[in-house]
Formats: structure tokens, C-alpha cells, sequence
């Protein structure tokens, strides 16, 4: 067995360590469980996340490895662990001194975007000598915080994004040059972009929904998110009567009217651009807001994700290059969905490829990668010879998530149709 790179190498030790040979049949799951371990202990998160190729060959799963349940358990264990470990630590941030006012008199605190401001809030205004407890400050001062916030992320955002990719990221972006890597490039950071979508654009929105006419770019998705939310029995539409609901990645609202149209209570989006609505049922805030609520943040029974996570990482919306930018969006979408929720995610699916900076492109390899923490209930649109087709605009099957661990990874051809 031939190892290369320093992942290799810690991967063979690991190998021997546990006595196996990569040749061996590894119908043994004690033998899988202890190697999970090492893997585990052993390798750092990035580490995981850029290994899955050379990963797969040591443990002697080759290209198949999805198909073998002791391979992908190995796997799926350390992409988990990995993904959690990146969690617990995301997005660290430098402190940053702003200026809040009390009783217009002004406070200079710290703060760190993308984190819990109550606490910060509190603070001030028992500093301020009223009491921590008094709500009228707290509100106050906690939404001067999260103004702060967003302005100091957007002007650490304001950068164009960048041309080609990075050499440094280039390996991690492509999986060591195995994935294509197309031209398509647009910038639409537009930082500091304010949108208001005023009462008769929505009521034009509403009577396409109620006509089921195609309102995106994304009239196969429109179709077959019809065709699931009208069926008889349909246990989505059901979640949705009374719910509130979340919209991640939303410039335009129209996934918001189409489930206010199927029995939604309210719709909030989380959009990194400021759009607002004048409808009550409609209320928008950023990333940055919404994790600043910390345990106070709406947790959703059910979420859609329609064509936005094959673009985190990418840089076209003013986001940080990441290669594994949707892996982490992913599990970020975790914390924002209850227990047993459901997510209605729909990405490009065909031949895998990277259209820089526009999108990602899914074959089954990254797909199954990123759908390893959810269990997969239903795939609308998935069809044969799909993940053969090369393109630059995909066709978006619907998936149907729950966030719930999976015991086997996801067989796509059960779904094909």
C-alpha cells in the first residue's frame, strides 16, 4: 500500500495501528468501530473534511465505499465529529469596540459578531445603573448591538470576490484536482444591499401560488414542491399548518408566500443581504442576527434551502472562501431545525463540478457528503442518468430531510425515477 501526503501517512500508522490491512474485507464492525476511533482522536477536522477520497482507498472501500455500511460508518463518524468540532469553534471572530447608548449617554463595549448579545445587553445596562432585568434597556441596547453587529460584518464583507481560486485553497476546492472546475463568474456581494418587496408585489406572488404557476429560476423545483405539498395526506403539509417556518438563503420571497399559502403561520428568512416585507406574516433578519439570539432563536419544525448552500464558500455573495462552505452550512442548519424537523433542500445534482464562483454542481460522492448528518425521506426529480449529465445549470431535485442521523448512508438509486 503506497501512502502520499501527510494525511496518508497518518492515515497508514492509523491502519496499522489497529492491526488491519487495507486489502482486508472489513466485514469485522468491532474492527470498523475501534478504527473510527483512531480516525477520531487522530486527525484534525480539515483534515476529515478534505480526506474522504484517500480515506476511502486505505480502508480498501475504493470508489464504493458509500455501498459498503462499515466503510461509511467510518466515515460518516469522523465527517460527523469533524463538522462538530468546527461547530463548537466556527467562525472565530477578533473582539470589536462599538458604542452603544443609554439614556443617551454613551457606553463602549466589545463585541463579536455572529454571538450571543444578551448577555452583552445585560451588561450595559446594569452598568449603566438601571437594572439588568429591565426590559425596555435590554431591547434597546440589544438591537443598537445587533445594528453594530451587521455593519462590522458587512464592512469585513466588502471586499469583490475573488476572480480564480486561491492556489493555497485550490487542492481543497477541486478534492486534490478530481473535480472539474468550469468558468462562470459573478460578483453579487453587493454589501450594504437593502431590498423592500412592498404589499402588491407580494399579492402578485400570492395569486401565482394559488394559480401554481412557476414563480424562481427554478421552475422544476416550483413543480415538485406543488406536487408534495398537494397530495392527498401529505405529511409536509400538515407540519406546515400553524408553523413558523424558515427560509435560509432568500433574496426574493417567494418560498415565503408559496407555505404562507399552504397553512404557515409566519415565514422568517435568514438572508445575508437586508431585505424586509410589508406583510406581518414575513419578517427577515442575517445570519449574524439570528445567532445572536443565542438560546432565544426560533428553532424550526420545518425549513427550506432552495438553491442556496451549492454557493457557500464561493465568495459571489461577499461570504469568506471555504471549500467545505456547504458542509458547514449543513450542519449549521442543525441548529436552526427542531429535533425530527423536516428541511426541503433542493441543490444542482449532475456530473460533479465546480462552476467558480457561481455554484457547486453534485455528483454522488459530495451529495452523499452532504447529506451525511440528515436522514433522506423522499428525493423529488432525482432521475436515471442524472449524475452523468455535464452542465453548467443543473437540474435541483427536491429532497425531503429530516434532521435525524441516518444508520446507512443514502442509496440514490431507490429514488430514481
Amino acid at each position: 500500500m503506497r501512502c502520499s501526503m501527510r494525511l496518508g501517512l497518518i492515515l497508514c500508522v492509523l491502519l496499522a495501528s489497529c492491526g488491519l490491512n487495507a486489502e482486508d474485507s472489513y466485514d469485522d464492525a468491532a474492527k470498523f468501530q475501534e478504527m473510527a476511533q483512531h480516525v477520531r482522536g487522530q486527525l484534525s477536522h480539515r483534515d476529515v473534511l478534505r480526506s474522504h477520497q484517500t480515506t476511502a482507498r486505505l480502508l480498501g472501500c475504493g470508489t464504493d465505499y458509500l455501498e459498503n455500511q462499515h466503510c461509511y460508518a467510518v466515515y460518516a463518524n469522523a465527517l460527523n465529529d469533524a463538522l462538530d468540532e468546527w461547530s463548537s469553534a466556527r467562525r472565530p471572530e477578533q473582539d470589536e469596540q462599538v458604542i452603544v447608548h443609554v439614556n443617551n449617554e454613551p457606553h463602549m463595549v466589545r463585541v463579536k459578531i455572529d454571538k450571543d448579545l444578551t448577555a452583552i445587553a445585560q451588561d450595559v445596562c446594569a452598568a449603566a445603573g438601571d437594572s439588568s432585568e429591565d426590559e425596555t434597556c435590554r431591547s434597546e441596547v440589544l438591537e443598537q448591538l445587533r445594528e453594530e453587529s451587521e455593519r462590522i460584518r458587512r464592512e469585513r464583507e466588502a471586499i469583490a470576490p475573488a476572480r480564480h481560486i486561491p492556489q493555497e485553497l485550490w487542492g481543497d476546492f477541486t478534492d486534490g484536482g478530481t473535480i472539474p472546475v468550469l468558468d462562470w463568474y459573478r460578483d453579487d456581494s453587493y454589501a450594504g444591499y437593502y431590498k423592500q418587496y412592498p404589499r402588491p408585489f407580494l399579492s402578485v406572488m400570492e395569486a401565482m401560488v394559488a394559480r401554481r404557476a412557476a414563480g424562481t429560476n427554478y421552475p422544476f423545483v416550483d413543480e415538485e414542491l406543488y406536487a408534495l405539498l398537494d397530495a392527498p395526506d401529505s405529511a409536509v403539509t400538515a407540519m406546515l399548518q400553524g408553523a413558523v417556518v424558515g427560509v435560509i438563503g432568500s433574496a426574493v420571497p417567494w418560498y415565503e408566500v408559496l407555505v404562507l399559502h399552504f397553512g404557515a403561520a409566519e415565514a422568517i428568512t435568514i438572508e445575508y443581504n437586508k431585505v424586509s416585507y410589508q406583510d406581518p406574516r414575513i419578517r427577515a433578519m442575517t445570519p449574524s442576527e439570528y445567532w445572536a439570539l443565542g438560546d432565544d432563536r426560533p428553532r424550526f419544525d420545518v425549513a427550506l434551502s432552495i438553491s442556496s448552500f451549492e454557493h457557500d464558500g464561493l465568495g459571489r455573495y461577499g461570504d469568506p472562501l471555504d471549500p467545505f462552505g456547504d458542509f458547514e452550512a449543513m450542519a449549521e442548519m442543525e441548529g436552526m431545525v427542531k429535533r425530527g424537523g423536516v428541511v426541503l433542500l433542493a441543490v444542482p445534482v449532475g456530473a460533479e463540478a465546480l462552476v467558480w464562483n457561481c455554484h457547486r454542481i453534485y455528483g454522488k460522492h459530495r451529495l452523499a457528503q452532504l447529506l451525511t448528518r440528515w436522514t433522506v425521506h423522499t428525493i423529488h426529480g432525482l432521475y436515471p442518468g442524472i449524475f452523468d449529465k455535464r452542465t453548467k445549470i443543473a437540474d435541483q431535485p427536491l429532497f425531503v430531510l429530516s434532521n435525524t442521523r441516518p444508520e446507512t448512508p443514502v442509496n440514490f438509486s431507490r429514488f430514481e425515477r
